[in-house]
């Protein structure tokens, strides 16, 4: 994707839980990219030198707070730095966990609450909606006169 995309554009990857992966962090990171995706909770990580799973971060977690580790190494072979992030917004069942490489965790949240839309605007195109993936256009020009 880098060949495409412009030179000095500011990118983004919001993503959910298949997309926590340090193999695609490392690469984001090396691209200069900007990245929040969900986490798995279980996954085992190491801050100040000692092990941890992600989850003992919402077991002390009450609706409507958040807890944030920063210089966070994830899983058994130790990838990092990054941040972890653990929010429970109110009105939910559970915490919502966020590996980010971003300078704030307002500006994650801020990022990562734009991949529902993005999330919906995809289904309603593709299986809930105009089933574009079947139309096999390729030409911008007629698939903007839709």
């Amino acid at each position: 994707m880098r060949e495409m995309i412009p030179e000095g554009a500011k990118v983004v990857l919001l993503g959910d839980g298949e997309f926590d992966g340090t193999a695609l962090q490392a690469t984001l990171h090396a691209a200069g990219w900007s990245y929040a995706c969900r986490t798995a909770m279980s996954t085992t990580a190491t801050w100040d030198g000692t092990p941890f799973r992600r989850d003992t971060l919402g077991a002390c977690l009450k609706p409507g707070r958040l807890i944030e580790r920063k210089h966070v190494h994830g899983t058994r072979e130790a990838y990092g730095p990054i941040m972890v992030r653990c929010c429970w917004a109110k009105g939910y069942h559970e915490p919502l966990y966020l590996v980010r490489n971003m300078m704030t965790a307002e500006e994650a949240c801020r990022w990562y609450e734009k991949r529902f839309r993005i999330a919906t605007f995809f289904s309603d195109q593709k299986s809930r909606g105009f089933h574009l993936h079947k139309a096999h256009i390729a030409d911008p020009q007629r698939l903007s006169r839709l």
